[in-house]
């Protein structure tokens, strides 16, 4: 707080005249962050003031909806990564099987072994069934920031929108996975019988 005096000896009456200011604006009650200006009297001496930077900075101006369009971008990198991490997981799971059902070949093992697949296949099947689950249910949140930020009327809508409403083929790639791990489930169940010889 700044403590109102007599202009001291050598202070110019300008300088004067700015340490009244700041003294009355301190006195009453602008918060101010410390920090000193320095003014120079006549005689070379240093005197250090207050600042008069007040403590509340104006908020930063942010586009309408730019929380949302932050939370989109993460869930919409995070649906890319589920449906990559969906797309190894077939990769993984045939080549396990095949890699499997060619060792006990070569092994001329029979019996219960041939059977290992299967189960593991069944576990890896729930996983990619819960992939697809979340895969879907964050296109439609996507699908629903994009309405509250564009509007429904919006043209172009945004991207999940659009490309929900004009990419009927992709209903293709969600039944091809369903094949392949129901192919892969029958695969394994069958194929040790014809296989264990």
């Amino acid at each position: 707080m700044f403590v109102r005096s007599a202009q001291p000896i050598g202070l110019c009456p300008l300088k004067y005249q700015l340490l009244q200011a700041l003294t009355s604006l301190s006195d009453s009650g602008v918060g101010f962050n410390r920090r000193a200006i320095h003014l120079w009297t006549h005689s070379a001496q240093e005197v250090y003031i207050d600042s008069v930077m007040a403590t509340e900075k104006p908020a930063e101006s942010k586009p309408p909806g730019d929380e949302y369009w932050e939370m989109y971008k993460l869930f919409h990198e995070e649906r890319v990564s589920l449906a990559d991490e969906a797309r190894k997981l077939e990769i993984a799971a045939i080549t396990a099987v095949a890699a499997l059902y060619a060792w006990l070949a070569t092994h001329h093992v029979h019996g219960a072994p041939w059977y290992i697949g299967m189960p593991l296949v069944f576990l890896a099947t729930i996983r990619a069934a819960l992939l697809g689950e979340r895969i879907l249910f964050m296109k439609e949140y996507l699908k629903s920031v994009e309405a509250h930020v564009f509007g429904k009327e919006s043209n172009p809508p945004g991207y999940e929108t659009y490309f929900s409403a004009n990419a009927p083929w992709y209903a293709h790639i969600r039944i091809s996975m369903i094949f392949i791990w129901v192919a892969l489930l029958v695969v394994t169940y069958f194929a040790p019988r014809f296989l264990d010889k």
